[in-house]
């Protein structure tokens, strides 16, 4: 299957998982309504009394094997899997993804003023988890390129600054957000705003910077236009 334009095989991402000397057994799916929606979900069934470990352990296991589109952004623990009648999983029968926010290795923080507030609640809805510490990494509570150019987008017209999407992948938490915006804000050298009096980075970027933004944004434009009706 294809998902946000690459060719990813499930059973090559299964086979990876249960190299993992803690993983017995291991299935991925991809739900979403469309190639640009869908998320990989993994479910382990894990060596006995052991609990699942912080998300981004997983991922840095992955990372050494797969490329970063195939590893998976949710993984549910789960003590047997469904099956049908002739004795193969069932994965329409696995349950929904959570809505809750991964176990992650770093401290559940809470936002501490009102730019913290907005960015966690932008930050939650994108990602559709229950909530965000200012110190979780986007990408380890399961963000990927697509879901970075929606929160930036979301960034930018809540707070009306123009935001590089490179801040993200530089600092991607809400505090390394919070900052960027912060400084933007107080900046004596603040550059030209454009005429909705938001601070329009675009014209400090460099040329580098801005096909790299671009390159980003491409998907996001794609999945955009496929759902405009004409």
């Amino acid at each position: 299957m294809k998902i946000r334009g690459y060719r990813v095989e499930l059973g090559e991402i299964e086979a990876a998982l249960v190299e993992h000397p803690l993983i017995r057994q291991a299935v991925v799916i991809a739900p979403g309504a469309n190639a640009e929606s869908k998320l990989l979900v993994a479910y382990l069934i894990l060596d006995s009394d052991v609990d699942l470990a912080p998300a981004e352990e997983w991922r840095d296991f992955l990372k050494e094997q797969l490329p970063e589109y195939m590893i998976p952004a949710a993984y549910v623990k789960m003590h047997e899997f469904p099956l049908t009648p002739n004795g193969k999983v069932d994965r329409k029968a696995l349950p929904a993804p959570p809505t809750t926010r991964p176990n992650l290795s770093n401290q559940f923080v809470e936002p501490s003023n009102p730019l913290e507030h907005q960015l966690t609640d932008i930050m939650a809805r994108v990602l559709e988890i229950d909530r965000v510490g200012i110190y979780d990494n986007f990408f380890d509570l399961g963000g990927n390129s697509l879901l970075a150019t929606r929160l930036i987008f979301q960034v930018r017209e809540s707070t009306q600054v123009q935001l590089p999407l490179r801040h993200l992948f530089n600092d991607p938490t809400v505090r390394g957000l919070a900052k960027a915006v912060e400084t933007s804000l107080e900046s004596e050298g603040a550059p030209s705003k454009n005429g909705s009096g938001a601070i329009n980075f675009a014209a400090t970027m460099s040329v580098d910077e801005l096909n790299a933004e671009a390159y980003w944004i491409r998907p996001l434009n794609r999945a955009i236009c496929r759902r405009r009706p004409y």
